[in-house]
């Protein structure tokens, strides 16, 4: 059986059938007339269940992508050979840049756009393959659903309208998703500059305290981390703080750390019982001073790192 002929008894199967035609052709067999025109007969002999029929499209496509993106995570860079290298790093600094977006133009691309090459190259970067499965069927489902709301609309010359203006529709489809991604953007962007103040008023006086419980005297035990509010949000600093910020944060909290295993050490060093030497005793409590010292300097860069972003 040829590939036309399995795309006929696809076809004849309807929606079912529908599913498994956009799965072949996200997955790399080339079907002849590509899924596009199978929703455009369905949508246009159905037109009460084009939801459903592109929602059905854009499963089947998903799924069909996700192969392919698991066959390059083992042998993508052997696949891509047959594509320009010049292509293939510019599309790999396009999806290290933004994977989601990359991924999601990629799907409404008309042909000749490298539309597999995107696949292949989320596979040998290994993106996160949630990430990539929703950016598929998100850009799927756009292309489909206005694929079967033209038929819907136009009947039989929906076809030949795609045909003649799919590269104009692609671009406004593409352009109006970039739009909502940075409109989505900037409102998180704003909410997350208001976190980053309130976390930056609770974290100033926390690491204020934290500075002034550091016992020059060497209090057994250290400072203990526990139960702060750095320990409960320490996962979250990285999507909350500016980089420079989170830098001088963990740093402090590193030097805290540091501090409490030296102020340990010297403490056991200076035990009754203890068989350490004069010198490694005095080099115990060198250290400890000098990440005392570490926790003060890094203690006051935090802070002032943190007072510019209120």
């Amino acid at each position: 059986m040829n590939l036309e002929a399995l795309k006929n008894h696809l076809l004849a199967l309807g929606i079912p059938g529908l599913f498994l035609i956009s799965f072949l052709d996200s997955a790399g067999v080339p079907l002849p007339g590509g899924v596009d025109l199978v929703i455009l007969l369905l949508s246009w002999q159905r037109p009460s269940l084009f939801l459903v029929i592109a929602f059905i499209a854009a499963l089947g496509s998903t799924v069909g992508c996700l192969v392919l993106y698991r066959i390059a995570r083992t042998g993508g860079d052997a696949m891509m050979s047959r594509f320009p290298s010049q292509k293939q790093e510019w599309v790999k600094d396009k999806v290290r840049r933004n994977d989601i977006l990359a991924i999601l133009v990629a799907m409404l691309g008309p042909p000749p756009f490298p539309t597999k090459l995107f696949i292949l190259v989320a596979g040998v970067v290994r993106m996160d393959w949630r990430r990539f499965a929703a950016a598929v069927f998100v850009g799927r489902a756009i292309r489909f659903l206005g694929e079967a709301f033209l038929a819907v609309k136009l009947g039989d010359r929906a076809a030949a309208t795609l045909k003649e203006h799919y590269p104009t529709i692609a671009i406004a489809l593409g352009a109006a998703v970039v739009l909502c991604l940075l409109l989505r953007r900037f409102a998180r962007r704003g909410a997350r500059k208001e976190e980053a103040r309130d976390l930056a008023r609770d974290l100033i006086p926390e690491i204020r305290a934290t500075m002034a419980s550091c016992d020059p005297a060497g209090t057994p035990g250290g400072v203990s981390l526990t139960g702060t509010l750095f320990a409960r949000v320490r996962a979250r600093l990285p999507l909350i703080l500016p980089r420079e910020s989170l830098f001088a944060v963990e740093t402090f909290y590193q030097c805290v750390e540091a501090y409490t295993r030296a102020s340990a050490e010297m403490t056991a060093a200076f035990a009754p019982g203890s068989e350490l030497s004069l010198g490694d005793r005095i080099r115990a409590k060198d250290l400890r001073d000098r990440c005392l010292k570490d926790v003060y300097y890094t203690g006051e860069a935090a802070c002032e790192r943190l007072q510019k972003i209120l």
